[in-house]
């Protein structure tokens, strides 16, 4: 991932919500004959909340992005972001360039002495929408 075209902000291993939706408005029209029929029209367009989940590492990137909506500097956290999804060779499968997102959600590392999974951070950006390249 890459926020604002430069920044790094490591490797994922889960990214979801990379979806989009139209409202739909029913509208009730008159016909000729004199009786009534709905059709449906296409509303407003909703793009879902993109959560991503990484390992722990010692990389602040998220987290100082984060800050920054807590800051109260959302014009500044907006940024233009950039998720290539790899196949297992590490070759790019899908570009998702993300138009104006920040992050409303930082989830930290849940600590447990006696499991040996790896340390999980994440973060759930909101956004104006996105293309796929």
């Amino acid at each position: 991932m890459k926020i604002g075209g430069a920044e790094s902000a490591g490797f994922f291993k889960e990214a979801t919500g990379f979806d989009s939706e139209s409202e739909v408005t029913e509208i009730k029209r008159s016909l000729p004959n004199g009786k009534t029929d709905m059709i449906k029209a296409m509303g407003n367009t909703k793009w879902g909340d993109i959560e991503l989940k990484r390992g722990v590492d010692q990389d602040k990137t998220l987290w100082n992005w984060r800050k920054m909506i807590v800051d109260g500097q959302l014009k500044e956290a907006r940024k233009d972001c950039t998720v290539t999804m790899l196949d297992y060779m590490g070759s790019p499968v899908v570009t998702y360039s993300i138009i104006n997102a920040w992050p409303k959600k930082y989830t930290g590392v849940g600590l447990k002495a006696d499991s040996n999974e790896v340390a999980v951070e994440g973060i759930t950006l909101c956004h104006e929408g996105f293309e796929i390249q």
